[in-house]
């Protein structure tokens, strides 16, 4: 398991914790002080925006994302958004748990040295948002196939 994996777990569960009793909370905040404060907030935020976006988008909006994937990068990507091994494997990615850092990346472009070109020119924001959904959906279901472990809400 990597250590932002890792790090997000801890993140998750001290972040469901701080809603529950308050030994759960003391306990939280314990696990947090190990981290920068400004990186356990941004990705808590990223870590509850997948985990309800993932689960609460609509059925066809994964499906246009799935197909506007299959139609511009499933041939340098895969199926299923996983990467291959040479590119990051998106269900896992912070920058897809994040609408903004998606959009940025998608539409302008800036990763291109890393090989993820602008889609601006074949992508709108909106489409942009589908295979987003579509990369979400897929983290969901390697979760339901035993292929990954959920974090806790």
């Amino acid at each position: 398991m990597t250590t932002s994996r890792m790090m997000l777990g801890t993140l998750l569960t001290a972040g469901a914790a701080l809603l529950g009793a308050p030994s759960q909370q003391a306990l939280a905040r314990e696990s947090i002080a190990q981290f920068d404060t400004a990186r356990i907030l941004a990705e808590a935020a990223s870590a509850i925006q997948w985990l309800t976006y993932g689960r609460t988008c609509d059925g066809q909006l994964i499906k246009v994302g799935h197909q506007l994937y299959a139609q511009n990068s499933m041939v340098c990507r895969g199926p299923m958004v996983q990467g291959q091994g040479v590119l990051p494997d998106l269900r896992w990615s912070g920058t897809t748990t994040d609408k903004g850092a998606w959009q940025a990346v998608i539409i302008e472009g800036p990763l291109r040295p890393d090989g993820t070109v602008s889609f601006a020119d074949n992508l709108t924001p909106d489409e942009a948002e589908a295979v987003r959904a579509y990369a979400l959906e897929q983290a969901w279901m390697a979760v339901a196939n035993g292929d990954a472990t959920a974090p806790s809400p």
